[in-house]
């Protein structure tokens, strides 16, 4: 069990929920150049980056400092222009690897490419150079049809999911040949425009609704879980979300597009941080339409105003003492191997103290020291194992120096 500290603010309060402040946003690392109008992107395992541009109706890939890769596609726009007569007999039709207007981009664990070709109302699924493997979809509200479809996503078992926009406001899902599994009405649209669909470790599904400035947590066979969001420039609220992505602890990453901003929640949909404003400085965006993480923790937004891309990385590592109310507490070094030397102190005047570790639902999982009077500084050494000598698993927990006069706490992560 390895450990990783998050960098959090985390305020003091008496109630546990106090010690889960905002953390700091991502620091920025660069950016390159796109095409005007590039609009999606799809993050390979590699880190390598594929983006959609609807106005040349080409993909290009990219590696991870930017540098172009490779591209491809040309534009079918029926009834004739630029369209192909394979047989030489008529009709003009879509070619294989030829868009009109594409959207949404994702990738799998096989360094395969799957495309919304939008107004042609299909799939396409390329091989990591571009070549064409296959194609699935035509117009309409039956299975394997499509009406506008929006964005895409691909889960760990190489399942694909679609947003099928305008008349059809549903979800569909697909093997990794194309074809059809199943589909789910989303709810509670009244404007015609979900959007963004990413996937986590588990397969759960995330939905954002632009007309609803919500997000919707679905199961894998499209039974709702939960949505948070509202109308709005507050922390949690949104102006049109519309890409969505997550990381590899299952945080979520929301492209809020009118508020030109990036928000970061949990897997239960508490807010984490935020970054971004209107403006075309380094961290700042003009209607981000998109995001996209890579297997590091690396960000990636689409700032489409700004015909660009910013990369963020991983929060900086802090192991310096957070110091509150007269009470220190650090944990080092980080990340550690397999264990973590927390380093406290207590406030002058404290009787007792305890270091208990919790979960983010306020439950003990460990007591490294318990109620009983203490030396006024020390340090102990914690393996991720309760009382029992049980691991507490992988997760995000809160170890919290707690006395009879105060508290101070810290957010910590256990990754497998």
């Amino acid at each position: 069990m390895h450990l990783r500290e998050n960098l959090l603010v985390l305020a003091t309060a008496t109630s546990f929920s106090s010690a889960l402040a905002e953390e700091l946003p991502p620091p920025f690392l660069l950016e390159w150049a796109l095409s005007v109008g590039s609009w999606q992107i799809g993050v390979h395992a590699s880190g390598d980056v594929c983006v959609s541009d609807p106005s040349d109706n080409v993909i290009e890939k990219f590696d991870n400092d930017g540098d172009l890769i490779t591209q491809w596609g040309s534009q079918c726009q029926l009834p004739g222009f630029g369209c192909v007569d394979s047989d030489g007999a008529g009709p003009l039709e879509f070619g294989d690897g030829q868009f009109w207007i594409p959207r949404g981009v994702a990738t799998d664990a096989s360094g395969n490419t799957y495309v919304v070709d939008s107004t042609n109302h299909r799939i396409q699924k390329f091989d990591s150079n571009g070549s064409f493997l296959l194609k699935w979809g035509s117009p309409g509200s039956g299975d394997g049809q499509f009406q506008w479809p929006w964005d895409i996503a691909v889960d760990s078992e190489t399942n694909v999911y679609v947003t099928d926009i305008l008349n059809n406001q549903r979800v569909t899902k697909y093997d990794r040949d194309g074809n059809f599994l199943l589909r789910w009405e989303l709810g509670g649209v009244e404007c015609g425009i979900s959007l963004g669909i990413a996937t986590d470790a588990v397969n759960n599904v995330y939905v954002t609704n632009d007309c609803n400035n919500s997000v919707q947590k679905f199961d894998s066979r499209g039974g709702f879980l939960l949505a948070w969001g509202s109308q709005g420039s507050g922390d949690g609220q949104f102006e049109g979300p519309r890409g969505v992505a997550l990381d590899a602890s299952g945080n979520i990453y929301v492209a809020d597009f009118r508020n030109h901003r990036i928000q970061k929640f949990d897997s239960d949909g508490e807010f984490l941080t935020k970054w971004g404003s209107r403006g075309s400085g380094a961290g700042q965006f003009e209607s981000p339409p998109d995001v996209g993480v890579d297997a590091a923790g690396n960000v990636y937004v689409i700032d489409a105003g700004n015909d660009r891309i910013q990369k963020f990385g991983v929060p900086a590592t802090d192991v310096a003492t957070r110091v509150q109310n007269g009470m220190a507490l650090s944990i080092a070094p980080n990340p550690p191997s397999t264990t973590a030397t927390i380093t406290y102190s207590v406030a002058p005047g404290a009787r007792t103290a305890r270091l208990v570790v919790y979960d983010l639902r306020g439950r003990v999982v460990a007591r490294i020291l318990r109620n009983g009077s203490v030396p006024s500084q020390g340090s102990v050494v914690w393996d991720g194992r309760n009382a029992n000598g049980a691991s507490v698993g992988a997760g995000v927990y809160i170890v919290r120096l707690e006395t009879d006069r105060s508290t101070v706490a810290r957010k910590v992560v256990l990754i497998p």
